[in-house]
């Protein structure tokens, strides 16, 4: 498949996500955004449609991994760029697959939920790093702000665990605007 097709391809599936899980927080009033967490999408109503966010993700994750395996050389960097996409679509997909508990009893599936979460915010903020150095080499004005959301993603990452509980729900939606930007900025800037 060319390049520029799989690029409207998996742009347009990164970018549904994002419609889907903002079109959640109207459809689904039992998640509140300054007290609920993403993952309790997954409880309510509208479970079947966060799961199908998550799918629609994964499957645009694939598909950068893809166009970064057929843009890139076959570097060291560009094998761990492919490998680190397709980990992070993975554990995206397995957030669908075990969804959150729900009470104070933790339960395996819940666990294995939240370890996968855990697992895809890290994964995906190293895939972000490795996209600043896997374009590099272009002088495209996109490349600094691009840098910059990475840097931004990893910061935020790193002090997610320092956060008052009170601002937990909202530092992931800050968590996950960030990762969706940095993936759209990668994909429009792959060629």
């Amino acid at each position: 498949m060319p390049i520029k097709k799989l690029k409207i391809i998996s742009l347009t599936f990164t970018f549904s996500f994002a419609i889907i899980l903002i079109l959640l927080h109207f459809l689904d009033k039992t998640v509140v955004y300054n007290t609920g967490v993403v993952s309790n999408f997954a409880l309510a109503g509208f479970g079947w449609l966060f799961f199908i966010s998550l799918v629609i993700l994964s499957i645009g994750k694939v598909l950068l991994a893809k166009m970064v395996r057929a843009v890139g050389q076959k570097s060291r960097l560009s094998n761990w760029l492919y490998y680190t996409i397709l980990f992070s679509a993975t554990t995206n997909f397995l957030i669908g697959v075990f969804p959150t508990g729900t009470g104070s009893q933790v339960t395996i599936i819940a666990a294995l939920h939240l370890i996968f979460a855990i697992l895809s915010f890290v994964a995906t903020g190293v895939f972000l790093s490795l996209f600043v150095f896997f374009n590099r080499h272009k002088n495209k004005p996109g490349i600094f702000f691009k840098g910059s959301v990475a840097v931004l993603y990893l910061i935020c990452l790193l002090a997610f665990p320092f956060f008052p509980s009170s601002f937990i729900p909202v530092g992931e939606r800050i968590l996950i605007g960030l990762l969706t930007t940095g993936i759209l900025l990668n994909m429009a800037l792959v060629d």
